[in-house]
């Protein structure tokens, strides 16, 4: 197959003398993929249609005009349309004052075609003066090319002698040379679509056949053979129109899918799409690891001899084996041990302090055999004493852009009504014996461990919290994941920012603080986040594990862990392109502890900068709240004279740019990498599209345009929930 699909510019609707066969030359007939039904030619996107429609009826120039291969082709149809009606009704006339014919011969054979002119030119204006009649000009055309050749079949000579019972002058009307001609005019002034030209080729046959039988002509040789050419032609004019109109809209698809990409390289910002934004060492080895692979079987492809080809395919496996292994980190974080014969006490020995393993041995418990959608949800669900208050929180992990802060205004809780909501909906009490007065004293200690931070605070937990359900309700998650999973992600979601100072890894590191010291420089806040979260839970009043059979509790421990400290920022690109590299191949196997646990834990990173894929108001909310805690430590490191990290310097920050930035390089190539690995439509609708909307957003804020109202825009509920000074209202 060609690589290169074409090499000249594509015209899908040609002129009026150039068909089929130019677009096939310009192709080399190359196949081309695109979602068009092969038996009504319509695009399956219903939104594809309107743009061909666009296309190939209104010129690009202005929108409510012809575009010029449909001018012509209605300039050749009305001009013969015209001049046909001209010539008959000079002939008919002629005919009537010369008393050939009488008043009602005359009227049959004019007023009818005079009608059907005045229709043809009354679509004319209508279509130049409104640009929808103008988009169904070829449904409009095909029902008055159907009534002409209808008429045209009506008029001929042997049915008015018939009808009228007498010799009937009519020079031209109801020739079949002349039905041929206004076929092919048809056919031409409808663009050649295949629909339209069915249906005006049936009225044309179907029309013609009943008036050879209307008048017992039906078995003349010269009738027979009039119809034998009309059929054959109409098959003819079928197949071409057929074959034309599904490759020009394999053309349309393909030149659509180039415009955008075209699009893409000359934006003025640069694509951050997840093929081209960034590639990490492991994805590096990955790809030549694929192109070993690409290279060994090209050369397996040319060699006859069978044990070359046998060593070549052992060679590719293991290859492939060890991209596997590239991809899962399999080298950093797993030793595989080749032991000399020893005894098992001391292989155990060797195992437990001196390799990194389970400290257990798994089984299959109740809260981690059944999926969750296996799983019946409650019917019952907490009542807050307010009823827009339980409403707002059936939309926790149902609806994206749920608004926690309006949860938090109305009743003064957050993570605590979101932690409560969900065990309840899911009956973690019923259905895995879980201690309900433990989970809810947990969660009231998560929700008042966190500081009133502009950002960090409860309200973001539950956020996240709810976001990351949100993933696992819309996708296959649901049914790969168990009860014992759930419960890890929503503590790992409500903690992952416990007790966090508004402060940066970096400024905590670098002013060599405490918690720094404690945690080694190494992602120090995720540490202190996971460590405070399992405090809470060995308090003997917020053990919600008590019950928990220690198996499980381990892995609880391990998942949460894992996932916390995945939300370490300094290791984004790295995690991004590990999890890129993983779920393209060799894909994720759920049924793999480290494949899920890597999984669950990209989703909540994901989570954690779902505010970013939110819908604009909600998202520039979050957004100032962000630039203000940056700032605040702005303040802070100007006052101990230390140098001010980026974006955190209220006087000269640009939070538009900034936002920009974040947006492509950060959270796009991110969300792209998690919604491709997901394929649900409706996450893919909420994140990625919406991103690319608040992008806009931000990209006309740095131009000094505005793109959504100043109510939408301004943060008065950050100014109310936190009272900030009244120097940043007057801002």
């Amino acid at each position: 197959m060609a690589t290169n699909v074409t090499t000249a510019p594509i015209t899908l609707v040609s002129n009026a003398n150039d068909a089929l066969f130019s677009l096939l030359e310009k192709t080399n007939f190359e196949h081309i993929k695109a979602p068009v039904d092969v038996n009504t030619l319509t695009f399956s996107p219903k939104g594809l249609d309107l743009k061909y429609r666009e296309f190939s009826l209104c010129s690009t120039k202005d929108k409510s005009a012809f575009s010029p291969d449909l001018l012509n082709n209605l300039i050749l149809f009305y001009f013969a349309l015209t001049g046909y009606y001209i010539l008959t009704l000079v002939i008919v006339l002629n005919y009537y004052f010369s008393g050939d014919i009488g008043l009602r011969q005359l009227v049959t054979q004019v007023v009818p075609y005079s009608g059907l002119i005045v229709l043809f030119y009354a679509v004319l204006v209508l279509t130049r003066k409104r640009r929808k009649w103008l988009l169904n000009i070829r449904e409009l055309l095909t029902l008055l090319i159907a009534l002409l050749l209808l008429y045209l079949s009506l008029t001929d000579k042997q049915l008015l002698e018939t009808i009228f019972d007498s010799k009937q002058r009519t020079l031209f009307a109801g020739h079949s040379q002349v039905i041929l001609l206004f076929l092919l005019l048809g056919v031409m002034a409808t663009m050649h679509h295949f629909t339209c030209v069915i249906f005006i080729s049936t009225v044309a046959v179907l029309s013609e056949l009943s008036v050879k039988v209307a008048v017992g002509a039906y078995s003349e040789f010269i009738t027979l053979e009039e119809l034998s050419v009309l059929i054959v032609f109409v098959l003819v004019l079928c197949f071409i129109a057929y074959l034309r109109d599904f490759r020009s809209k394999q053309l349309f698809y393909q030149m659509q899918n180039e415009e955008k990409a075209h699009i893409l390289a000359q934006s003025k910002y640069p694509s951050s799409h997840i093929e081209n934004s960034f590639k990490t060492e492991i994805e590096k080895a990955a790809d030549i690891c694929d192109n070993i692979r690409k290279a060994i079987k090209e050369a397996s492809a040319v060699i006859i001899y069978k044990d070359i080809r046998g060593k070549l395919k052992e060679v590719l496996l293991k290859v492939e084996d060890l991209r596997n292994k590239i991809v899962r980190g399999a080298f950093v974080e797993q030793v595989e041990l080749e032991m000399p014969q020893t005894d098992p006490e001391n292989e155990k020995f060797i195992k437990q302090n001196y390799m990194e393993k389970m400290l257990f041995s798994r089984k299959n418990t109740l809260l981690s055999k059944r999926t969750l959608i296996d799983i019946p949800l409650s019917a019952e669900l907490p009542n807050y004493g307010e009823s827009e208050l339980n409403s707002e929180l059936l939309s926790v992990g149902r609806t994206w852009n749920f608004d926690i802060l309006r949860v938090h205004e109305r009743s003064g809780q957050s993570a605590f009504l979101v932690g409560n909501y969900l065990i309840a909906k899911w009956e973690f009490s019923a259905n895995y014996g879980l201690n309900e007065a433990a989970m809810n004293s947990c969660f009231r200690k998560i929700e008042a461990s966190y500081r009133p931070n502009p950002f960090h605070n409860a309200c973001h937990a539950a956020d996240v919290c709810h976001s990351l359900i949100y993933f696992i309700n819309h996708s296959q998650l649901i049914k790969n994941i168990s009860g014992l999973d759930l419960l890890s992600c929503m503590l790992a979601a409500l903690g992952h920012d416990i007790s966090h100072p508004g402060l940066t890894n970096r400024y905590l590191i670098l002013t060599h603080d405490d918690m720094a010291v404690t945690y080694n420089d190494t992602s120090v806040l995720e540490n202190m986040h996971a460590s405070k979260l399992f405090r809470i839970l060995k308090e003997e009043d917020s053990n919600i594990l008590n019950e928990v059979p220690y198996d499980d509790t381990m892995i609880i421990r391990k998942l949460i862990i894992e996932m916390v400290l995945e939300t370490d920022m300094s290791k984004h690109f790295a995690s991004v392109g590990r999890f890129r590299s993983i779920s393209k191949k060799p894909g994720i196997n759920y049924s793999k502890q480290e494949d899920k646990f890597f999984c669950l834990a990209f989703a909540l990173k994901c989570a954690d900068a779902g505010y970013s894929a939110k819908l604009v108001d909600l998202h520039v909310e979050w957004t100032e709240r962000a630039s203000e805690e940056f700032f605040l430590q702005g303040d802070l490191e100007r006052e101990k004279g230390l140098e001010i990290s980026s974006y955190c310097d209220r006087n000269n920050t640009d939070v538009a740019k900034s936002q920009v930035n974040f947006l492509t390089f950060i959270c796009k190539p991110m969300f792209e990498t998690w919604t491709d690995f997901l394929k649900a439509d409706e996450i893919t609708y909420s994140c990625k599209d919406q991103i690319d909307s608040n992008l806009e957003y931000w990209q006309n804020r740095a131009k000094g345009r505005r793109s959504v109202t100043p109510e939408q825009a301004k943060s008065v509920k950050l100014l109310r929930f936190f009272s900030m000074t009244e120097k940043i209202q007057d801002e």
